[in-house]
């Protein structure tokens, strides 16, 4: 994956990128709740997915901007927003668990 990312232009680059670090952070602190018990790990958890959530959507209209505007390639774009709506929907999907 790391030699696809590096064939990425950067806003897509950075937004693969920034969609994967926040995905990591909300499941590592549901990991931690399971894991100790401790209630501070759900809100911080939460906390996580809202920040995660605003900065993957602006993210997401930048991509969508680069591909209206015609500066990313179709398959380039889709895979940006793919991992970008997978991210989101598998961290709102621990919220729940």
């Amino acid at each position: 994956m790391k030699t696809f990312l590096k064939r990425l232009q950067p806003p897509n680059r950075v937004a693969v990128q920034l969609a994967s670090v926040f995905f990591i952070a909300v499941a590592a602190a549901y990991l931690s709740l399971i894991t100790t018990g401790e209630e501070i790990f759900k809100y911080i958890g939460v906390g996580s997915f809202i920040i995660g959530f605003i900065v993957n959507s602006i993210t997401l209209l930048v991509v969508l901007l680069n591909y209206v505007l015609g500066f990313v390639l179709l398959k380039e774009a889709l895979f940006t927003l793919y991992v970008i709506v997978l991210s989101v929907s598998l961290s709102l999907l621990l919220l729940f668990i």
